[in-house]
């Protein structure tokens, strides 16, 4: 069987990605779909259709409580940013009393000029395999909240993400890249918890996406998982692989997708 070329779908944002499972082409696999009926479990969560739909809007407020603790940890372990420093000038925002009075023409207190924003563009690789557990999925998500939300605390950081879901073999027709451009700095944590670490949204949204893009209901098994780094390569970014990249045993636990964490926030500030 002759697979069509790499087909990529382009997918501006979560308001994009709605419009997409809900455009007129959607209408053909809408009763019979898979990923909108299927009963909620372990693999894809115990959620409905219509509640990862509810969390897609809303953001999955149960996991970014469990996510605080994650998120609190790093930001401690990160450094303070740097404080605004004045200096004094001919010209400036406010003057300093002491140095009018005694006549110095450098008496206007004025910022010293900002560091140039450096851009974290980050491609994160949600496509992971069947025998991947639900807790493998949130354990992960969790570790790429905290890191995107210590990363924007500083003002100074500009976070860049897109989430990719790049397979192969669907249908015995096409081997497909969705590229989910979520955004820059500020980043909504509440709805980044859901898209990177909830298994309804890489199990039930993004299959259900694949079925739209392919016009069949259900898929079988909807593809086999892979690691597109050809398509980075022109990309610049961070790029944390999915299942094929062999670092899921990683987030076995919490423990050590803590551990990940603090390599991975320990590579970004060298």
């Amino acid at each position: 069987m002759k697979y069509k070329e790499h087909e990529i779908l382009n997918i501006d944002g979560l308001s994009g990605l709605l419009a997409y499972i809900n455009s007129d082409g959607a209408k053909k696999t809408e009763k019979k779909s898979h990923a909108r009926t299927a009963e909620g479990n372990k693999f894809r969560g115990r959620e409905t259709w219509d509640e990862c739909l509810d969390m897609m809007r809303r953001g999955w407020p149960e996991g970014l409580q469990k996510m605080a603790a994650a998120v609190d940890d790093v930001k401690a372990s990160m450094a303070e940013p740097s404080p605004v420093n004045f200096g004094l000038d001919v010209t400036g925002q406010c003057f300093d009393v002491g140095a009018y009075l005694s006549g110095e023409p450098e008496c206007w207190l004025s910022p010293d000029p900002e560091k140039p924003k450096k851009t974290y563009r980050i491609i994160l690789n949600c496509c992971v395999n069947g025998d991947i557990t639900a807790e493998q999925i949130i354990n992960r998500g969790a570790a790429v909240v905290a890191m995107i939300d210590a990363l924007q605390a500083d003002p100074s950081n500009v976070v860049d993400l897109t989430i990719i879901y790049p397979i192969r073999k669907i249908k015995g027709k096409h081997n497909l890249c969705i590229r989910l451009h979520i955004g820059c700095s500020p980043l909504d944590i509440d709805s980044l918890s859901f898209v990177v670490s909830h298994p309804g949204f890489f199990r039930r949204a993004i299959f259900r996406v694949i079925e739209v893009f392919v016009g069949y209901a259900h898929c079988d098994g909807y593809g086999s998982a892979q690691e597109d780094t050809e398509l980075l390569l022109a990309e610049n970014a961070i790029y944390l692989p999915g299942s094929n990249g062999g670092n899921m045993d990683d987030f076995k636990a919490a423990e050590s997708a803590a551990e990940w964490l603090q390599r991975t926030i320990k590579g970004l500030s060298a």
